[in-house]
């Protein structure tokens, strides 16, 4: 898979993160919860999972300032696709 399909379907993912009938079909899910032998609701939850821990990865180190420049990238992922904030709540 190359980069800008990558791109699409992680978009895609996050888009619909919290819909498991649209994840439990999702070509990210043979990617990245690849165990078939798991429950299709714990493969969700893997996928998930995996997508979540990276926009928790985007957050600087613990002693950069909230206020930082640095934070905004995560934040706005975080309060758009983890806390299910609205354009204009973000």
């Amino acid at each position: 898979m190359d980069w800008p399909e990558f791109h699409d379907l992680l978009k895609d993912a996050l888009t619909n993160l919290y819909d498991f009938a649209y994840l439990r079909g999702h070509p990210l899910l043979d990617l990245l919860a690849p165990d078939k032998s798991m429950p299709t609701p714990a493969r969700v939850n893997a996928l998930r999972s995996a997508i979540t821990d990276a926009i928790e990865l985007l957050a600087p180190d613990a002693r950069v300032p909230r206020s930082a420049r640095e934070w905004r990238p995560h934040l706005a992922m975080r309060y758009a696709y983890i806390e299910y904030l609205s354009a204009e709540e973000v």
